[in-house]
């Protein structure tokens, strides 16, 4: 079939790095013993991919597929969280790397937003691209190609046009900083739960947890975080204390295992955070494995999707 379609020799044969032997072996061996030619030109064998450390396997319970993660993630930020590793290491997936991925990518269309942009013929003799393309000369080191689209950044930060320019032209060889940054940065991931979404998934594991169906709420999917949704959740509000990655920050370190006080896991303590609490209960209930229920208001009894929808509309009911 390889042959039929591609030739009797090729350039690049790809696969895992545990097809090596004795399947890709078999197959130069068929292949050069037949046709008395060289099979490839260039094997490149991928690390494998982990999920928090862990192998992923279908036996462990921690295997989905790509589709899965394009539900919660732009497909950018996917190819731009795989670039930031080399081709050969290991690829450790977790919400938070992803997280930390698309923090970096927003930060390079944020250097973009205020340039205008012409097609631009690559200077290689330039310092800047000629180490873009080293980089990738050398066995397709994306991180380090990525490494220099960050150096080019900080110049484009600074005011530099030329580098701004540079940073779009070499992100495009590698299928990244195409689109219009400022339509990035007010779409956020662009696959993110809408506001609907969130309000049913909230409303429905409430109503779960008020007639005590623990199980039942545990099963119903818990919106993922949006930290660009956030950030405009606080410019809306005016509240120039938290951005979205410093209230997550805080929140995390802060916030307690706190469950809705009507379910018997219920813990006394109250966050310590309430001005980022609130924000992340309203994207959901849950980032990054912290839980964040809903307690019934200070000195009050409203139920809690009633505190729940005060707090999207007064966040200061939550301080």
């Amino acid at each position: 079939m390889g042959c039929t379609l591609l030739g009797r020799q090729f350039d690049i044969h790809g696969g895992g790095q545990d097809l090596q032997f004795p399947h890709h072996e078999n197959e130069i061996a068929q292949s050069e013993g037949a046709y008395r030619t060289p099979f490839v030109n260039y094997w490149m064998h991928n690390g494998f991919v982990r999920i928090d450390n862990t192998k992923m396997s279908k036996s462990l319970g921690n295997f989905f597929t790509v589709r899965e993660i394009l539900k919660v993630f732009d497909a950018e930020v996917v190819r731009f969280f795989i670039l930031r590793a080399h081709y050969r290491s290991p690829l450790n997936y977790s919400d938070a790397h992803m997280e930390d991925a698309k923090a970096a990518l927003t930060r390079l269309y944020t250097a973009l937003r205020n340039f205008p942009f012409e097609e631009y013929k690559i200077d290689w003799s330039d310092s800047h691209a000629k180490r873009f393309k080293d980089a990738m000369d050398d066995d397709f080191n994306t991180s380090e190609a990525v490494a220099e689209l960050q150096r080019l950044a900080n110049l484009a930060f600074a005011g530099d046009v030329k580098a701004a320019v540079q940073l779009k032209t070499l992100g495009g060889i590698l299928g990244i900083l195409q689109r219009d940054p400022q339509a990035f940065l007010q779409a956020g991931t662009g696959s993110g739960p809408s506001d609907r979404e969130i309000q049913e998934k909230i409303e429905a594991r409430l109503a779960a947890r008020k007639s005590k169906n623990y199980a039942d709420a545990d099963r119903i999917p818990e919106p993922h975080i949006d930290n660009a949704h956030t950030q405009q959740h606080h410019r809306a509000h005016g509240d120039a204390n938290h951005h979205g990655d410093t209230a997550y920050a805080h929140a995390k370190r802060h916030a307690r295992a706190v469950i809705d006080t009507d379910s018997p896991n219920a813990v006394p303590q109250r966050t310590t955070d309430n001005g980022a609490a609130w924000r992340l209960t309203r994207l959901g209930l849950v980032c990054r494995g912290v839980r964040i229920g809903l307690r019934k208001a200070r000195g009050g009894n409203d139920p809690p999707l009633l505190v729940l929808q005060s707090l999207i509309t007064d966040p200061s009911r939550g301080k």
